[in-house]
């Protein structure tokens, strides 16, 4: 009888056990599902959001998606960004901070960048310096057409270095109603709303130029080489400084219909109430500043505070939180864009 009793009471914790494991893995399952879904890209639940994927596991050390990142990576010396010339480094401070560069220099060349950060950055932001001059020329390689994503369109990376797929189809609609600038339809959907919110305060984000065709891109940086072709450079210098300004064609945000010059091309739009709206609001819509002022070493654009770039509310968050430029971003993520692979890829449709 002892016997008995010890058998069915090893086979009730036994069973107990089995009954709590499987509880655990359920609530773990219902747990993941759910909050992909209310973290979901667009309102819907992908397989991104779960432990095995690449980007989480590999790239970033956790659960959280979007992930947010607390620091920048430590950008280079100032010395190696700027081999020799040292001397707008040296003004820009010396204008901030009444001619102490020494504790600047101190600062920066010790490895602490927040210095460099917090004060060099508004130097550059009105014109004290701009990092692509003509000591940063590089000549550019021939562009890597990418797969774009149907799940992640919205964060396709297109720049100098990669290209979308010249029959990549994009679907257009007005940037707001009444206009003649277009966008990605959906993108159009949430400048609208954009748009809408900032006139309930007297801002009018009006719309400059959005999307733009291949062959309109091809004809703007044909113009842009030629210009500084007649200045003096070579082919490849002078496309590569083009590049700066106007992205090759396939290579622009435009292209992809993802992108919008707000207002007007005006090197002084970060002084406006409508820079400084979309400074504290555009996440909230989902657009970012493309190309950041200190961030131009990465971009390999220049600053451009009128150009705001589509890539989802959650994105757009975590990006400005993470304070990184998009290729930063991306690349710590895990996803940055691959090959087009001929025959294999569809070149899909925005």
């Amino acid at each position: 009888m002892n016997y008995l009793n010890k058998k069915n009471a090893g086979l009730i914790v036994l069973s107990v056990v089995v009954v709590l494991v499987a509880a655990t893995l359920i609530g773990y399952i219902v747990t993941r599902t759910v909050a992909g879904k209310k973290s979901g890209l667009n309102g819907e639940a992908t397989t991104l959001y779960t432990t095995t994927d690449p980007a989480l596991t590999t790239a970033v050390p956790t659960t959280v998606w979007p992930p947010v990142f607390t620091s920048a990576p430590t950008s280079p010396a100032y010395a190696t960004l700027y081999p020799g010339d040292t001397s707008p480094y040296t003004a820009a401070y010396t204008t901030l901070f009444s001619g102490d560069t020494a504790s600047y220099t101190t600062a920066y060349y010790s490895g602490d960048t927040s210095p460099y950060t917090t004060a060099y950055v508004p130097a550059v932001t009105t014109g004290v310096y701009n990092i692509l001059d003509d000591e940063n020329i590089a000549v550019l390689a021939e562009p890597t057409v990418i797969s774009i994503r149907e799940d992640l369109w919205f964060l396709a990376l297109v720049n100098n270095q990669y290209a979308m797929p010249a029959d990549y189809v994009v679907n257009t609609a007005p940037a707001i109603p009444g206009s003649d600038v277009l966008l990605e339809a959906r993108v159009a959907e949430k400048y609208t709303e954009m748009y809408n919110a900032a006139a309930l305060e007297g801002i009018y984000l009006t719309p400059y130029s959005g999307y733009r065709s291949y062959e309109r891109q091809a004809n703007n940086y044909a113009r842009k080489t030629q210009f500084y072709l007649d200045q003096g450079y070579s082919e490849a210098e002078a496309k590569a400084k083009a590049a700066m300004v106007i992205m090759p064609p396939g290579c622009s945000d435009h292209n992809l219909g993802l992108a919008m010059d707000i207002i007007a091309t005006n090197d002084n739009f970060y002084t406006t109430p409508e820079y400084a709206w979309l400074c504290a609001h555009a996440e909230e819509y989902g657009f970012i500043l493309r190309y950041p002022a200190d961030k131009q070493h990465i971009t390999k654009v220049e600053y451009e505070p009128w150009h705001w770039r589509y890539v989802g509310v959650d994105f757009a968050k975590a990006i400005n939180a993470s304070n990184m430029c998009l290729e930063e971003y991306l690349a710590a993520a895990g996803l940055m864009p691959t090959p087009y692979v001929v025959g294999v890829d569809s070149p899909g449709v925005g």
